[in-house]
Order: C-alpha cells, then structure tokens, then sequence
C-alpha cells in the first residue's frame, strides 16, 4: 500500500539498502533477502541501490559494529549514494525532479 499511495501523489520511491560488513553481507540469509528485494523492487519498477556495491564492506574502519556504519562509512557511503541519486534523478522526466 505505501508505493501506491507515494505513487497515487506523483511521489518517486527508490529502495537504499546500507551497506553491512562483509562477514554479515556474504550470509545465505541476507544474500536471500537481496535476492527477494532486488525482484520484487524490479517488478514494481523501484530502483534498487545496495549498499554492498561499490563500497568497502572488507573494511572494518568503515564499521561500527557488525550493522552500522562508522562515521567514516556514513562519509563514504553518502558519497557514493548522492552519485547515485543524481543519476537517478537525471534519468527522470521533470515532473519527477
């Protein structure tokens, strides 16, 4: 219900998954539920960024613990999130911007 409502408002919704160090990313669990978001999210045509990707999850500084970012990981991962996003953005029609 909360993507037609945010659609149903001309509002876009885009999927941020954070990234998790690589000794919790790589489990079977959560490679599952990547698997389980990445295509429900594509049958809904919602963009689906994950975190793991282009970041350094073999990095410990990068984390505070075993699921959260560390303020460095916050300062990397924004960056890579904001690249994302205005590509995102430039792709959309500018009804959507």
């Amino acid at each position: 219900p909360l993507i037609a409502v945010t659609r149903s408002h001309g509002i876009a919704v885009i999927f941020i998954d954070p990234p998790m160090p690589q000794p919790v990313s790589s489990g079977r669990d959560i490679q599952l539920l990547k698997k389980d978001f990445d295509e429900i999210l594509s049958a809904q045509h919602i963009p689906y960024i994950d975190g793991d990707q282009g970041f350094s999850i073999n990095d410990p500084s990068m984390f505070s613990d075993s699921n959260h970012l560390s303020s460095k990981g916050r300062e990397a991962f924004t960056s890579i999130v904001s690249v994302e996003l205005k590509s995102w953005m430039d792709s959309q029609p500018e009804s959507v911007r």
